[in-house]
């Protein structure tokens, strides 16, 4: 597999040039529900973010797959209808204060995040069928 084969991949790599995309894991809160707290960073501001890592990618080496799993996460609470069915799609319990205020936070906060993609639209560049497939581009980055 070449990365050049994938115009995903390259839309990634050029998002995180320009954005210059990080992700920092914060080590320092315990895991919350079984998701894991960082922040993505996007042109030098700070987004909060609880991942649900389900297949432990974020043990990877390939640092843009956390990015992806930052951005994947963004995308399911732009298209989740309320709270309680994010919670649902997540598989978590919606009793939680700090996660309940971090998903209102996020909602907020979309409008702002839309506009680092040139699209004006959020993407996490891979698709959710490669994503849980283990398919295409996404298998190209865990086995990076």
């Amino acid at each position: 597999m070449n990365p050049q084969d994938y115009p995903e991949i390259k839309a990634l790599n050029l998002f995180i040039q320009t954005t210059s995309a990080k992700f920092h894991g914060n080590n320092t809160i315990p895991p919350t529900l079984d998701l894991v707290a960082g922040s993505l960073i996007l042109s030098e501001s700070a987004y909060p973010v609880f991942i649900n890592d389900e297949y432990q990618d974020l043990e990877l080496p390939d640092e843009r797959i956390a990015i992806v799993l930052a951005l994947r996460e963004f995308e399911i609470i732009e298209e989740s209808t309320d709270y309680l069915q994010w919670c649902k799609l997540q598989g978590i319990t919606a009793h939680s204060e700090e996660i309940r205020s971090y998903y209102q936070e996020t909602v907020n906060r979309i409008p702002e995040l839309k506009k680092h993609f040139n699209s004006g639209e959020l993407s996490s560049f891979i698709t959710d069928l490669d994503f849980q497939l283990n398919a295409g581009a996404m298998q190209l980055l865990r086995r990076s």
